[in-house]
């Protein structure tokens, strides 16, 4: 992509009236397309919503220039809200105040109810969210002057959103209210989106208009909800995938949350590569609404052919939980279920996390399995974005295939950011390809390298067969020998500490003992000088 076709596309998008706001996203379809692609630009008024669909194509293969080739409009009129009162709900009133709320964003999605959560006014926002969204029900459920009123509501506020339900059509009321128009540029070079709009318009009120119904009042009992079952299902298996856990969504998990218990604790487990990786999946109810939110999840990890396992709990937070009871665990940043294990089996994973400041910052994070915590969990480890060591540098000390190409190489370093045990391709001085697995390690500023069968290859063999350079094998067998200095250092200060403190306890616990002999010889004498006192009283009586 060059800059003058950049230009090209600014220019022709603003002569035919669309919007600047497309300008930020140009560069990125540009890099990204092949030979079509196409952008999608909304508006909406108060009783009108308005989408474009643009459609660019590649114009010479040589220059990779792009244009504009035409583009669909789509107007859709609101529907006319009829006056009715049903069981003191008002249709007219419910859609007056739907307005007042923005449906163009999923207000109900776990990081959206955890934020309304954490003040007074958020959870007053829900608790007018579940009335709207009640009293639609109570209007659906009632026959047909309650259906028509709600499913009006529905598509004026909800069609084509994140609300529109899933469980039954609206398409009856799109076909009235819906108009299109595509535009052929090629035809029409100069058609602008103001002309495609009075197109649209003039065939609107063309359009029949939808019958009102009679205005009633009627009264109906309470009904189950019809609408939001399968919308609240939806949204949770989105938090499901949002972690990478869609296989999880059952239908045993989903049965049970039908069944409306208050809290699940589901099981679930995956292989990788022989390796287990078993987990309890936590899952409440809220108290308001029928959703459910997926808080944490419980994983141990065993490897292929072990019976030791490593475990710890990650929980759910995008950086809304605080530390509770000194449990440094709770504050960590989300993991996927994949980076969890990745983890606790002993690699590490570059996260974004937050400090106590709420200050964001980048960090290498590893187990620490010789540091536990009283649940068992091992202690973590972090290395900011400070500490030396970049991950594309240390690279380019290993003769990998995957780093001579762009492309290749950025999908390496996410891979290895995330956590994974990565197979690529080494080339050796006589030109010989190797297939190994690769992982960062963090404290040596190195790569550990492992064979196809996952065991560790010496840096001498890396050096032999031409993988890794002699000056750099160098440099890491000088890092071991700091770090088993430094190593040894730590264990003498700890050594010595120990002994201090068994000394002072000592020392304390002769002071103990002394105390103790010397109040016994007191209470001896005492005793021993109380007796003649007793005898000469009973010979004197």
């Amino acid at each position: 992509m060059n800059n003058e076709s950049l230009k090209y596309l600014k220019k022709q998008l603003t002569e035919l009236g669309f919007s600047k706001r497309l300008f930020s996203v140009l560069p990125y379809y540009l890099e990204h397309a092949q030979e079509n692609f196409q952008m999608l630009q909304r508006e909406r008024s108060d009783g009108e919503k308005r989408m474009y669909l643009l459609r660019f194509a590649k114009q010479d293969e040589k220059t990779e220039e792009y244009k504009l080739i035409g583009y669909k409009a789509t107007l859709r009129i609101a529907p006319q809200i009829p006056d009715v009162n049903i069981n003191g709900i008002n249709a007219r009133k419910l859609d007056a105040e739907m307005k007042t709320i923005d449906w163009s964003i999923d207000h109900h999605s776990q990081f959206m109810i955890e934020g309304y959560g954490n003040t007074k006014r958020g959870l007053k926002f829900l608790e007018k969210l579940d009335s709207i969204l009640k009293k639609v029900d109570k209007l659906y459920a009632f026959g047909k002057e309650g259906k028509d009123a709600a499913e009006k509501i529905m598509y004026k506020h909800w069609y084509g959103e994140p609300w529109q339900p899933n469980t039954l059509s609206l398409e009856h009321i799109n076909k009235l209210q819906e108009r299109t128009h595509s535009v052929d540029l090629k035809i029409h070079p100069e058609q602008t989106k103001f002309k495609t709009d009075e197109i649209l318009k003039s065939a609107s009120h063309e359009a029949v208009s939808l019958k009102q119904p009679p205005k009633e009042q009627i009264n109906i009992s309470q009904s189950k909800s019809m609408i939001m079952t399968e919308k609240e299902l939806s949204m949770f298996e989105n938090q499901l995938k949002h972690v990478g856990l869609k296989e999880a969504f059952t239908s045993d998990l989903i049965n049970r949350m039908k069944s409306g218990e208050p809290e699940i604790k589901y099981p679930f487990t995956k292989m990788y590569d022989g390796d287990e990786a078993k987990a309890t999946l936590h899952i409440k109810k809220s108290e308001t609404t029928n959703l459910y939110f997926f808080n944490k999840f419980d994983l141990s990890v065993r490897k292929d052919g072990q019976t030791a396992e490593a475990k710890q709990t990650f929980f759910i937070n995008d950086f809304r939980r605080r530390p509770q009871n000194g449990d440094e665990n709770k504050y960590n940043t989300t993991f996927t279920f994949k980076e969890a294990f990745n983890y606790l089996s002993g690699r590490p994973v570059w996260k974004n996390f937050k400090n106590g400041n709420d200050a964001e910052f980048n960090a290498w994070t590893m187990p620490d399995f010789k540091n536990l915590l009283d649940n068992g969990s091992p202690k973590q480890k972090l290395y900011n974005q400070n500490y030396p060591f970049d991950l594309a540098k240390v690279m380019g000390n290993f003769s990998i295939w995957e780093l001579t190409n762009n492309t290749y190489k950025e999908r390496l370093i996410e891979s290895l950011q995330r956590g994974n045990l990565q197979l690529v391709t080494f080339i050796g001085e006589n030109k010989q390809k190797d297939k190994l697995y690769i992982s960062p390690n963090i404290p040596f500023g190195t790569l550990k390298v492992y064979d196809q069968d996952k065991q560790p290859i010496p840096t001498q063999v890396l050096v032999e067969k031409g993988y890794i350079g002699k000056e750099f094998a160098e440099k890491l067998k000088e890092r071991v020998e700091q770090f088993k200095q430094q190593n040894n250092q730590q264990q003498s200060q700890k050594s010595e500490q120990r002994e201090k403190q068994t000394v002072s306890k000592s020392d304390s616990d002769g002071e103990k003992v002394g105390k103790e002999k010397r109040q016994r010889q007191y209470h001896k004498e005492t005793h021993s000088q109380e007796k003649p006192k007793q005898r000469q009283r009973q010979k004197m009586h």
